[in-house]
């Protein structure tokens, strides 16, 4: 599909932090069509650009065919996941499943992308038979390695067209969950002085959210289909990300942070950590894509949007 011409495209879990902004991004071009499929009416969004799961007859009365059904959609809560993981486990299955069949009563026959994350890599090369996997992933990054398969399996079985698509971790304005950069955010908008965290130590792969959804935006807007692809970021210790945000707050209002551990080691950490970086070399190359925005400039950004 051409980068002017527009396309009908269903949305699954597009008021969230990664699809709020790409739907900001898609309606940039006046000729595409985006439905956002909710369980509830947002109060930001105007009448007719949001369906509920329960209305599906009104899309299926519509006639309108889809080119294109992205899934944002994850319960994503750190806490909910280790306060009771089996059932955020399977609560997460949930959603890939619901969102096919949702599909499929459509007759939808377009592309399929489902964003996952780097949390749900898992390395088999060691293991010759089904019986002998052990799944190390954290419960989140667990679901949606399975969530994959759902999705993968379930479309081999048709002839419609599946792309998982794995992120790192994002971040920038606006983000309201629980992670360890809007964390810090909320809490440097309190006025605290001290800011505890769960651990100071290790690192993570971090990308900005307007590099995000350049990714994908250049994915959707080629004719091509992909059936796997990675996306990485900048592999960035803790400790560094707590730097960036003392000599930030230093800079911008001129007061000092400091930050204290609760422990040394992560509640993550009887898990299996994602890879530092996933190789997205052929995305690059074939997508002319690469980060635009460091660490250092991405958190500068979400200080200033967010004051």
């Amino acid at each position: 599909m051409g980068m002017g011409m527009g396309q009908n495209i269903i949305i699954f879990g597009g008021t969230g932090f990664f699809g709020t902004a790409f739907i900001s991004e898609l309606k940039k071009n006046k000729s595409n069509h985006v439905c956002l499929v909710v369980r509830s009416l947002p109060d930001s969004y105007l009448p007719g650009e949001c369906v509920l799961y329960s209305e599906i007859d009104t899309l299926i009365s519509d006639g309108r065919i889809y080119d294109l059904a992205i899934d944002f959609s994850s319960h994503v809560s750190v806490d909910d996941f280790f306060a009771n993981p089996q059932k955020a486990f399977l609560d997460n299955l949930e959603i890939p499943i619901n969102n096919i069949k949702y599909l499929n009563k459509l007759e939808f026959s377009g592309r399929y992308i489902y964003i996952s994350t780097d949390r749900a890599v898992l390395d088999i090369s060691h293991v010759d038979f089904i019986s002998s996997l052990k799944i190390p992933n954290d419960p989140y990054g667990a679901s949606k390695l399975v969530g994959e398969i759902i999705v993968r399996y379930s479309y081999s079985l048709g002839v419609d067209a599946a792309t998982i698509v794995r992120f790192p971790n994002l971040y920038g304005p606006g983000q309201k969950s629980r992670q360890l950069i809007p964390a810090i955010v909320e809490r440097l908008k309190k006025g605290l002085s001290v800011i505890e965290l769960a651990t100071l130590n290790g690192c993570r792969n971090y990308l900005f959210i307007t590099d995000a959804v350049s990714a994908l935006m250049k994915l959707i807007n080629n004719i091509g289909i992909e059936s796997d692809i990675c996306v990485s970021g900048e592999n960035v210790r803790i400790e560094k990300i707590v730097e960036l945000f003392q000599k930030t707050q230093k800079e911008k209002v001129g007061s000092t942070v400091q930050f204290i551990a609760k422990s040394s080691k992560s509640p993550r950490a009887s898990f299996k950590s994602p890879p530092d970086t996933m190789d997205d070399s052929i995305f690059r190359e074939k997508y002319d894509w690469s980060p635009k925005v460091s660490m250092h400039q991405g958190i500068l950004l979400t200080m200033e949007l967010e004051s």
